[in-house]
């Protein structure tokens, strides 16, 4: 039997997916000699499914195991869990610029006269590329709104900081290009390739991180295994995050 756990936003709208379905399903107990797939047998007590479901993690239980479900609240810790769930630490970097301020604009100002700027196409330099519209407040909202799970949050910027900006929080640190870049003598860079290969400098930063530009927003509840398999591999459909994740 399957049931649907249904989830509402705090504007009401409907959030329930799919992966959000529990499965209510009945065990039952052997006793001795009953054979396992691998040839031996089972332990005389061992939970085993009525109906086998190769999907998932496990087909049979313990005795020890289930022993200890029944004791903890009947809450069953699977022997395996790296089979499915990414045990490791998963970070947020977002890089972010305030087009707005003079001091960033007098930096780039005088980069962009001492370089030939006619073979680059005009939306590269465009100020739209630049302009902040708080876009950064809000995809954090929805980061820690729909995947808490994120242990850090890092948002490296040109000697900047948003005003809003809880600076106290520890889940947040500002990361200056200063602090990342093999070659201060290079900066200061306006070009994201740049700012991007950059990024794995990070001091702290997990092995495992999600980059995301600052209107990347999330809409419905995730989990790291979206982006990463249980092995910490990367889902390669899934590169980067996208803009409705």
């Amino acid at each position: 039997m399957t049931c649907l756990r249904r989830l509402r936003a705090g504007n009401g709208r409907e959030l329930t997916t799919s992966a959000l379905t529990i499965t209510v399903e009945l065990w039952k107990q052997v006793n001795e000699n009953v054979p396992r797939a691998d040839g031996a047998c089972h332990l005389p007590g061992t939970l085993v499914r009525r109906q086998n479901d190769h999907s998932l993690t496990v087909d049979y239980i313990e005795p020890t195991a289930w022993y200890a479900a029944v004791a903890n609240d009947n809450r069953l810790r699977l022997p395996a869990p790296q089979l499915r769930v990414l045990s490791e630490p998963v970070d947020a970097v977002y890089t972010w610029v305030d087009g707005a301020d003079p001091e960033w604009r007098a930096r780039m100002q005088a980069t962009r006269d001492g370089v030939d700027l006619r073979t680059n196409a005009p939306s590269s330099v465009s100020d739209s590329r630049f302009t902040s519209r708080d876009e950064l407040r809000f995809s954090l909202r929805s980061l820690e709104y729909y995947a808490s799970w994120v242990r850090k949050i890092f948002i490296v910027t040109d000697r900047q900081v948003p005003s809003w900006l809880d600076t106290d929080d520890p889940k947040i640190s500002v990361v200056d290009h200063r602090d990342i870049f093999s070659d201060p003598s290079v900066l200061p860079v306006f070009n994201s390739h740049a700012i991007e290969s950059q990024l794995h400098h990070i001091p702290g930063l997990a092995d495992h991180y999600l980059y995301l530009n600052d209107d990347c927003f999330f809409l419905r509840p995730t989990g790291p295994e979206l982006f990463f398999t249980a092995n910490g591999l990367r889902h390669a459909c899934r590169a980067s995050a996208s803009k409705a994740a």
